[in-house]
C-alpha cells in the first residue's frame, strides 16, 4: 500500500517530464525531476518514519501472534520503498528519450540477480532477513547504475541531481531519526505514546524538510 501510494505521487510529474524533454526545455525538465523526486520522497518519509519507529507495537496491535522478525522485515521493506521511489522520475526521463535498451536490460539483469541471490540465500538457510538486506543493497546499486546510464546515454547532469536531490534527502533523513528514536526508547509503548510518537515524527520531519530539504527554487 505504501509503495503504491509513493508511485501515485509521481503520476502527475511524468507527463511534465516527457513534455519538457520533447520540447527541449531542459532546465524546466530538471526542475520537475528535482521537485518531484524530493516531494515524493518527503511525503513518503513522513508516513514511513513513524511506522519504522513503532513497527513492533503496530504489529502487536494488528496481529494476535506476531511472527519472529516480522518487525525487522517491515522496517527493511519500508527502507527499500523509500529508495525505490527515487527511481520513478529518472526512469521517466529515460522513457521520454526513447533510448531505453541499455537501461531496461540493466534493470532486468539486476532483478534476475536479486531473484537468484534470494533463492540461494533461502536454500542455504541464511537469516530470513538477509534477502531483504540484499534487496536494499541491489536497490542502492541499481539507483547508482541508473544515474550512470542516464549520464552516459541522455547526458543527464548527475552532479546537479546529487546536489539538489540526494544530498538534501540524506541530511533530512539522518536528522529526523534521533528525536523519535530517543522518545521510543524512553517511553513505554501504548496508544498514547504511539500518537505522540507520530506527532513528534511529523514535527521533526516537517521542520527538517522546510529548513534543509527545500530550496527557494
Amino acid at each position: 500500500i505504501v509503495n503504491s501510494f509513493g508511485e501515485n505521487l509521481i503520476v502527475t510529474a511524468k507527463p511534465q517530464i516527457i513534455s519538457c524533454y520533447a520540447n527541449n526545455k531542459i532546465d524546466e525538465m530538471y526542475d520537475v525531476i528535482i521537485f518531484s523526486s524530493k516531494f515524493s520522497f518527503y511525503i513518503l518519509f513522513i508516513l514511513i518514519l513513524p511506522l519504522m519507529i513503532n513497527s513492533q507495537y503496530i504489529l502487536d496491535l494488528w496481529l494476535v501472534d506476531v511472527p519472529p522478525l516480522c518487525s525487522v522485515f517491515m522496517q527493511l521493506i519500508l527502507i527499500d520503498v523509500l529508495i525505490r521511489i527515487l527511481f520513478e522520475p529518472i526512469g521517466t526521463l529515460n522513457q521520454a528519450s526513447g533510448k531505453i535498451f541499455i537501461y531496461q536490460v540493466t534493470i532486468s539483469l539486476l532483478w534476475l540477480f536479486q531473484f537468484i541471490t534470494t533463492y540461494v540465500v533461502y536454500s542455504k538457510g541464511f537469516n530470513p532477513a538477509t534477502p531483504f538486506i540484499i534487496a536494499i543493497i541491489i536497490s542502492v546499486v541499481g539507483y547508482c547504475i541508473r544515474l550512470l546510464i542516464l549520464h552516459k546515454v541522455n547526458n543527464f547532469n548527475v552532479i546537479l541531481y546529487l546536489k539538489k536531490v540526494l544530498c538534501p534527502i540524506l541530511v533530512v533523513t539522518v536528522l529526523s531519526f534521533p528525536i523519535p528514536i530517543i522518545y521510543a526508547i524512553l517511553f513505554k509503548s501504548s496508544i498514547v505514546s504511539l500518537v505522540l510518537s507520530i506527532i513528534i515524527c511529523l514535527i521533526t520531519t516537517t521542520i527538517n524538510i522546510f529548513a534543509i530539504g527545500l530550496t527557494k527554487q
